[in-house]
C-alpha cells in the first residue's frame, strides 16, 4: 500500500514493520500500545488474581509486539 508522506511531529499509524524499521534507522519515536501502559498491565495483573479464571489479553499477538517494541 501507499504509506507517507509523513510530517515531522506528528503521529501516524503504520504497520509495525515499518515502525520498526523507522525506528532502527532513527527516523521516529515509537508510541506503545495502550495496553502496555504499567498502569493497564497492573489493573490487569489484580483482575487475574481475583479470578477464577483467566484474563482475556490485551491483544491476541501481545507476546510478539512486546518483544519486538522492547528489544
Amino acid at each position: 500500500g501507499d504509506l507517507g508522506p509523513f510530517n515531522p511531529g506528528l503521529p501516524v499509524e503504520v504497520p509495525v514493520w515499518l515502525a520498526i524499521n523507522l525506528k532502527q534507522r532513527q527516523k521516529c519515536r515509537l508510541i506503545p500500545p495502550e495496553w502496555m501502559d504499567v498502569g493497564k498491565l497492573e489493573e490487569i495483573r489484580d483482575q487475574e488474581r481475583k479470578e477464577d479464571t483467566f484474563t482475556p489479553m490485551p491483544s491476541p499477538y501481545y507476546m510478539e509486539l512486546t518483544k519486538l517494541l522492547l528489544n
